[in-house]
């Protein structure tokens, strides 16, 4: 950072201004930390200390405020501007060397060997073992603060100063987003890499890419008879095992779970395809099972069993009974509806 020369010092210590007010970039995060995931904070552990507290507490407030105008990012060097309390913004680069060539060739052979890793990358997680894989290698992909060169044209000599602290938790914040922006600053773009480590397990299978099967696909859904299937490869296992490679998981006697699963790709590539529906002679297709009539959920109703119907007496008839059993009953008109009953119940019960 530059240092404050004489005409900045008022009775013995430097003059603050009031920053001016911007519309930039703004941090996501409101409040609390800026930074969410594991490599972000990795990231910001380099320029956190006790010591750089207070500027970064300012950085904060810059980057959540829209302070920081504008910001790219190349293999090696982040650069952006900075308003402050200034009329003309400040420019601030945080650069870090990045990986040579060789470096990346050696870091993606050691990444092709974690079947796991280009799919945590795709899925935008970075593998939290990542630095243990290239720490053999003597690599790093977060550079420590003697590794970060923090540069800004404020006349504040802290370090960071709190314009480049802005610039730092924007650029965790991205980081959060898509982990291949640090290895875009670290010098392989995402293309790159994820090229680099299909070419490098397509060579560990035995030279077999993604389009070796171009020309078989491409009349699949013409019309015509279905070639026939093609003849066993003992060796296809073996090139699929070494595509996948080592899964990090063991089972029985401590054997890593691919190998486990070799006797199963054996059978499978040993079986040959005998299905009529391949074959074409449908005359062998069993006869289709007949479906079962389906169960209404409904009950039958109940018929009501018949009722015994009876002829209807004449009123002689009813008044002679009624007489017989001594009931009083009146000798002219109808007889009454009890009396009628009361015959007619008793024929029933007889």
């Amino acid at each position: 950072m530059a240092r404050h020369d004489e005409d900045t010092w008022g009775h013995g210590f430097p003059t603050a201004k009031p920053r001016l007010p911007a519309d930039g970039i703004r941090a996501r995060s409101r409040r609390g930390d800026i930074a969410t995931t594991w490599w972000s904070r990795r990231f910001l552990k380099a320029i956190e200390s006790p010591e750089t507290a207070s500027r970064l507490s300012r950085g904060k407030s810059y980057a959540r405020s829209g302070q920081v105008l504008a910001m790219t990012i190349a293999p090696g060097e982040v650069a952006a501007q900075v308003q402050g309390s200034r009329r003309e913004p400040y420019t601030v680069t945080v650069a870090t060397a990045p990986f040579t060539p060789a470096d990346w060739r050696r870091a993606v052979g050691a990444l092709a060997e974690r079947a796991g890793y280009t799919a945590e990358l795709l899925d935008g997680r970075m593998p939290e073992d990542v630095e243990q894989v290239l720490e053999p290698l003597g690599l790093a992909l977060f550079p420590a603060m003697r590794q970060l060169d923090l540069e800004c044209s404020c006349p504040d000599w802290g370090n960071p100063c709190k314009h480049a602290a802005a610039v730092c938790y924007l650029l965790a914040e991205l980081f959060d987003e898509d982990p291949f922006v640090i290895l875009h600053w670290r010098g392989m773009p995402r293309a790159e890499l994820l090229d680099a480590l299909r070419a490098h397990r397509a060579g560990q299978a035995g030279g077999v890419g993604d389009d070796g099967g171009e020309d078989e696909l491409r009349g699949f859904w013409t019309a015509g008879p279905l070639p026939e299937p093609p003849p066993a490869d003992p060796t296809a296992m073996t090139r699929l095992l070494q595509r996948l490679g080592p899964v990090g998981v063991t089972v029985g006697a401590g054997v890593d779970f691919a190998q486990a699963l070799l006797p199963a790709y054996e059978a499978m590539v040993r079986h040959r395809w005998s299905s009529p529906l391949l074959t074409g002679d449908l005359a062998e297709l069993p006869p289709p099972v007949p479906r079962p009539a389906p169960v209404s959920s409904e009950r039958a109703p109940t018929p009501e069993p018949a009722e015994e119907r009876f002829a209807l007496p004449s009123a002689a008839e009813v008044r002679a009974w009624a007489r017989s059993n001594g009931i009083g009953v009146n000798e002219r008109g109808r007889p009454r509806v009890d009396v009628v009953q009361a015959y007619l119940d008793a024929h029933r019960a007889t």
